[in-house]
């Protein structure tokens, strides 16, 4: 024993430093990285930070030092890390949010995500301004708990993070029950991509005959991957018509999602392979949904007011009162209304869209306005297009604007099913229209 003794303490010696690091000076560290963050690759150095953030005092001095650092961070950061950012920020977020992220509001960053981070943040601060920080909501409670990372997480070498996978896997695969074979898959999530071969393990656990366990897999795929290797097999599993095709697919489409900045060919092959040939409908409208916000339909509105009625049309949206209306972001309003789902969105109600384009000069262009299901869509107050099916491909639709502000008002009627939509103004030759505003 006496001879492991100076190197175990040499060991300690080293992981010290680690251990011993602040809060702060984990959100600190976690800000350089950032930059290059990609989602899946850098989780393991940014979990850290997060779970310290939200282990802080509320309403601290420390909480606010965390709050600015992550706001300095913001500009900078890579997609992925904005939406990290913009989640631990989520909960937190107090004056200082508003303040720095305002002028985000009217950005083409990242093709308008960036603009619909702070758009989120800023209307949830405005929202909530009363309420304590961290709030206390299902958010927030896994952090405050302790449950959100293993109790039991420990630095691994890759041998080690191996050997632990292979009794999870196995005990997932002897597991009956579907509950307890769910809380099982989900502590391997984070785990698997910190394997160098990801894939691997996710096969190993679809190699069960178990169809309702293959579905709970794929599903997790879907959440935690982001390695292009998986969205391409995915893909392939797909065109097997089996009872998890569909599965498989979703999976592609919400990896695909999320590469679709950086493996823009890739991505956009695979989701229009998805889109024409996937069986389940639902899944094809949430591919095209992703194909809609690529570069490929670049000048598209990204931000929209909303509100919603059930049942009954309305012929003048624009008498709706200003209370009745909320920001549109990132496909999902107050109202819990979502782009790519049909959750709070059921068949036979209808939602509302509002904008403004302002325009230097009169001019004649077209409308691209896709939906796959029935559309009205107002300009300056007149019905100029209706269409009582929607199309799986876009309308073109001819018109006129002003010079100065025209309103826009779309209303959509749920046919229960996914509501994907895009709205974009091109020159008669395709090309996107320069110089217009999109005001709310």
């Amino acid at each position: 024993m006496k001879i492991f003794t100076p190197f175990l303490c040499f060991l300690f010696a080293l992981a010290a430093p680690l251990f011993a690091q602040t809060p702060l000076e984990k959100v600190a560290n976690a800000c350089k990285i950032f930059p290059t963050y990609e989602a899946g690759v850098n989780n393991g150095a940014i979990a850290p930070m997060e779970y310290a953030v939200f282990q802080m005092q509320p309403g601290s001095e420390e909480m606010l030092e965390a709050e600015k650092m992550l706001l300095v961070a913001f500009p900078t950061a890579t997609l992925d890390g904005q939406r990290t950012i913009g989640r631990i920020l989520y909960p937190i977020a107090g004056p200082a949010t508003v303040e720095a992220l305002t002028p985000f509001l009217t950005s083409d960053a990242n093709h308008g995500e960036t603009a619909k981070i702070a758009a989120m943040l800023i209307n949830f601060v405005k929202k909530d301004h009363d309420s304590k920080v961290p709030k206390d909501t299902t958010f927030t409670a896994p952090y405050r708990h302790g449950e959100f990372y293993r109790n039991d997480f420990t630095a691994e070498t890759d041998t080690q993070l191996a050997a632990r996978l292979e009794a999870e896997t196995a005990a997932v695969l002897a597991c009956t029950d579907p509950e307890k074979r769910l809380e099982l898959l989900e502590k391997m999530g984070t785990s698997i991509e910190r394997t160098p071969a990801p894939l691997e393990w996710y096969k190993k656990l679809l190699a069960t005959p178990d169809v309702v366990t293959q579905k709970q897999v794929w599903d997790l795929m879907g959440r935690y991957c982001r390695k292009v290797e998986c969205m391409r097999f995915a893909a392939e599993e797909m065109k097997r018509e089996t009872e998890t095709s569909a599965n498989a697919a979703l999976a592609a489409v919400r990896i695909a999602n999320v590469k679709r900045f950086s493996m823009k060919d890739e991505v956009k092959a695979v989701l229009t392979d998805i889109e024409q040939n996937c069986k389940n409908e639902d899944v094809r409208h949430r591919a095209l949904a992703v194909l809609l916000q690529m570069d490929a339909r670049q000048g598209g509105v990204h931000m929209w007011l909303a509100t919603q009625a059930q049942e009954t049309p309305d012929e003048n949206p624009a008498a709706f009162p200003a209370e009745k209306w909320s920001p549109l972001v990132a496909g999902q309003t107050a109202l819990g209304w979502e782009l790519a789902t049909t959750r709070h969105f059921p068949k036979g109600s209808f939602l509302y869209l509002r904008n403004v384009v302002e325009s230097e000069v009169g001019a004649k262009l077209n409308a691209e306005l896709a939906s796959p299901v029935p559309v009205r869509f107002w300009l300056n107050g007149k019905v100029i297009f209706e269409s009582k099916t929607g199309g799986e491909k876009p309308f073109l639709i001819p018109v006129m604007l002003n010079s100065g502000r025209n309103p826009v008002y779309i209303e959509f009627q749920s046919q229960g099913q996914a509501c994907p939509f895009s709205l974009r103004f091109l020159e008669d030759g395709g090309a996107v229209a320069q110089g217009l505003k999109f005001t709310l």
